[in-house]
C-alpha cells in the first residue's frame, strides 16, 4: 500500500481547525480521534484526523455532548464523515478546464 501523501503536524492541525492542541489530545485520549502516527514531536496526524476533527467541531457547534458524537462518529468511514460535512476528502483529478466564451 502506498503511504498517504497527506501528513499533519500537530500545529497543521491547530491551523486547519482552530482547535487547541490540548483538545485535539484530549479527543484522542477519550476515543473519538485515533492515535497519531508516531510518537512524541514527529507524530503525524492524516486527513482522517482533519475530517473527524471538522465532524466533531460541526456537532459541537450543534450543541451534542461528546458521548452522543463519539456515537455518530464511531463507525463512519472517512468517505462518510467528508459526505456529512459536504466536502471533498480528495481532490478531483480533473480541476482545470479550458471553456471557450469567446472564439478566439
Amino acid at each position: 500500500a502506498m503511504p498517504d501523501p497527506f501528513r499533519y503536524t500537530m500545529n497543521d492541525l491547530v491551523t486547519e481547525t482552530g482547535i487547541p492542541a490540548r483538545t485535539i489530545r484530549y479527543y484522542i485520549q477519550e476515543g473519538l480521534l485515533p492515535p497519531a502516527h508516531g510518537r512524541g514531536p514527529g507524530a503525524t496526524y492524516d486527513k482522517g484526523h482533519l475530517v473527524r476533527l471538522r465532524a466533531i467541531a460541526l456537532l459541537k457547534e450543534r450543541h451534542l455532548p461528546l458521548g452522543q458524537i463519539s456515537d455518530r462518529l464511531a463507525n463512519l468511514s472517512e468517505r462518510e464523515l467528508a459526505g456529512l460535512l459536504e466536502v471533498e476528502s480528495e481532490p478531483d483529478e480533473d480541476i482545470w478546464r479550458r471553456i471557450a466564451l469567446l472564439p478566439d
